[in-house]
C-alpha cells in the first residue's frame, strides 16, 4: 500500500519540478528561498494532519512515522488489519496526494504526539523474562499495567505487566509469554487493558531467579531491628525476600520501614512482593496516593511486584526453596492487631541452615515454635478460624477474648499466659509508623531479642501483667513500664 503511494507522489509535477531544481543546484539549503519554503510545508503539514479525524491521525502517526506493520497497528488499536488498511485509504485521500510524500518527511523530523509517547516504550535490555523498556521520563506508570507488542507467530501477541515502577525514564516489565522471545529495540505499547495477568508458576521461579543479586560474595545476615524477623527469619544481605499473605496484613507497610532501617546499607537486597489477584487494584492505589512511598529501586533494597496464586499459599512460604528468607503475613495475627502480623511457624530462612547462626539462636526458635504447636488447637476454636476466614476481623478479635477466659488447667494455663506474652514481645513499633501511632520507632537488637524471648519461655516475667509485652523494645522496656 505504502509503496503504491510513493509511485504516485513521484509522478506529481511540483515534486519532479523540485527535484529537478535541487539537482541543477538553482538553489541551496540554506537560501531564504529554502527556509521560506520549509516553513510553508511544515504549516501546510500541520493543518493537514491536524485536520485529519482523531482515528486517521492516530494510523498515520503509527504506520509512516513508527513504522509499525498494519498488523501491529491493528494489535495496538485493537482493531482488524482491514481496518486499518481502510482508515490509511481514508487518510491518503485526504491529503492532497501531490503533497502526501512532503507530508511524511516533515512528520518524521518533528516529535511524536504526547499523547502516542506516553503509550510507546523501546526494549533496551533483555535479562531471562525480564525486560526494561525506554519510555517517557517522569511517565505515570501504575504497578501491574499491561503492554503488549505483536508476536512472531500469526496472530500471536506478546504480553508483558509493569513489576517495576519508572525510573529515570526506565519501566521493567514480565514477559508475560515467556516461551516467545523478544529482542532490544523492539517496540511494546501500553495498552488499555486494566486487569492484572497473573504469573504462572514456572515464570514466577524464573523471574525470582533472574532478578537474584547472585555474585560470588557469600551472604550474611543482616540485622534489621526488627525482633520478630532477626529472630525467626533472618535476611540475607545480598540476598531475596519474599513477602507473602493476603491484602490487609501490613505487608506494604513492612516495605517501607526495611527502605527506612536499610537506606545506608551497601549491598542490594532484593524483595518480592507476592501480590492475590484481587489484592492487586488496591496495593496499586495505596502507593499510588502515599506520596512517601519508597521508589523499588535504591540503593539498598529493589523491590519486584507479582501477581500469583501463591501469594497467599502458607505451605509455599516456608518451603519454596528459592528465597533466602521468606515472610508469612498471617490474619490470625492482624485480626488481633499483632503487627508485624509474621506467622512463625510459616517463615522461614535458608540462614538458619548455615553455621552463621548460634545453637543458643536455633535453640530458642525450636523452643517457640514448640509452644505455638501445642498452644494453637487450644488458643484458635473453630468460631475464631471462621470469622477469620470470611474477613470478620472485629467479630474474630471479640470471641477471642471472651474465649480467653474459659477454663483451662494450670498446665495450659501457663503456657497459653506465655505463649501471648511472647506474641505481644514480637510487636513492635516502627519508624514509619510515627505520624499515625505517636509511638516512637524502636529498634532492638539480635541479642535482646533474644534474651526477652528466653526470659518468657522460662517463666521469669510470668508476674509481669501481659498489656505491658505489647508494642515496647526490649525486656527492660516492659520491665520499666
Amino acid at each position: 500500500v505504502r509503496y503504491s503511494c510513493y509511485r504516485i507522489l513521484r509522478k506529481q509535477k511540483n515534486h519532479s519540478v523540485l527535484s529537478e531544481e535541487i539537482t541543477q543546484g538553482q538553489i541551496t539549503e540554506n537560501s531564504p528561498e529554502i527556509i521560506l519554503s520549509q516553513k510553508e510545508l511544515q504549516i501546510q503539514v500541520h493543518l493537514a494532519i491536524n485536520s485529519l479525524p482523531r482515528e486517521l491521525r492516530e494510523i498515520i502517526y503509527l504506520f509512516y512515522i513508527e513504522e509499525h506493520s498494519q498488523k501491529e497497528v491493528a494489535t495496538y488499536l485493537d482493531l482488524r488489519i482491514s481496518t486499518i488498511n481502510n482508515r490509511l485509504h481514508s487518510a491518503r485521500k485526504i491529503l492532497k496526494r501531490k503533497m502526501f510524500d512532503m507530508v511524511k518527511e516533515s512528520a518524521r523530523k518533528n516529535p511524536i504526539p504526547e499523547e502516542f509517547a506516553e503509550l510507546i516504550g523501546k526494549i533496551i535490555r533483555v535479562q531471562g523474562p525480564v525486560i526494561e523498556a525506554e519510555v517517557k521520563k517522569g511517565r505515570i506508570s501504575s504497578l501491574f499495567e499491561n503492554w503488549s507488542m505483536t508476536g512472531k507467530e500469526k496472530n500471536s501477541v506478546i504480553n508483558f505487566a509493569v513489576i517495576q515502577r519508572e525510573v529515570n525514564g526506565r519501566l521493567r516489565l514480565l514477559n508475560l509469554n515467556s516461551d516467545q522471545k523478544v529482542k532490544k529495540g523492539a517496540k511494546i505499547k501500553a495498552t488499555e487493558n486494566k486487569s492484572p495477568l497473573i504469573t504462572s508458576d514456572e515464570l514466577l521461579t524464573n523471574t525470582i531467579i533472574t532478578l537474584s543479586p547472585g555474585g560470588k560474595k557469600k551472604i550474611k545476615p543482616i540485622e534489621t531491628g526488627i525482633k520478630i524477623i532477626d529472630l525467626i527469619a533472618p535476611l540475607a544481605s545480598r540476598g531475596t525476600l519474599g513477602l507473602f499473605g493476603p491484602q490487609g496484613t501490613g505487608k506494604a507497610i513492612l516495605v517501607m520501614e526495611l527502605y527506612h532501617r536499610l537506606k545506608r546499607m551497601k549491598e542490594k537486597l532484593s524483595l518480592f512482593y507476592f501480590v492475590a489477584t484481587e489484592e492487586a487494584v488496591n496495593i496499586r492505589e495505596l502507593i499510588n496516593r502515599e506520596p512517601n512511598f519508597p521508589p523499588d529501586i535504591s540503593t539498598a533494597l529493589e523491590t519486584s511486584w507479582l501477581v500469583t496464586k501463591k501469594a497467599t499459599d502458607p505451605i509455599f512460604s516456608k518451603s519454596n526453596g528459592i528465597l533466602n528468607t521468606s515472610l508469612f503475613f498471617s490474619p490470625l495475627m492482624s485480626c488481633r492487631d499483632l503487627y508485624p502480623a509474621i506467622d512463625v511457624l510459616y517463615s522461614s530462612s535458608q540462614l538458619l541452615k548455615s553455621k552463621m547462626i548460634s545453637r543458643n539462636h536455633l535453640e530458642v526458635i525450636k523452643r517457640i515454635c514448640d509452644l505455638i504447636n501445642g498452644c494453637r488447637n487450644m488458643d484458635y476454636d473453630e468460631k475464631f478460624l471462621e470469622y477469620v476466614a470470611i474477613g470478620a476481623y472485629s467479630q474474630a478479635r471479640q470471641h477471642y477474648h471472651q474465649k480467653s477466659n474459659r477454663k483451662l488447667n494450670k498446665s495450659d494455663q501457663e503456657k497459653i499466659a506465655r505463649l501471648r506474652k511472647l506474641e505481644l514481645f514480637f510487636t513492635q513499633p516502627f519508624y514509619t509508623a510515627e505520624p499515625f501511632t505517636n509511638i516512637p520507632g524502636v529498634s532492638v537488637s539480635l541479642a535482646d531479642t533474644i534474651e526477652g524471648c528466653l526470659a518468657i519461655l522460662d517463666g521469669e516475667v510470668d508476674n509481669i501483667p501481659e498489656k505491658y509485652f505489647g508494642f515496647s523494645g526490649t525486656l527492660n522496656d516492659i520491665k520499666r513500664k
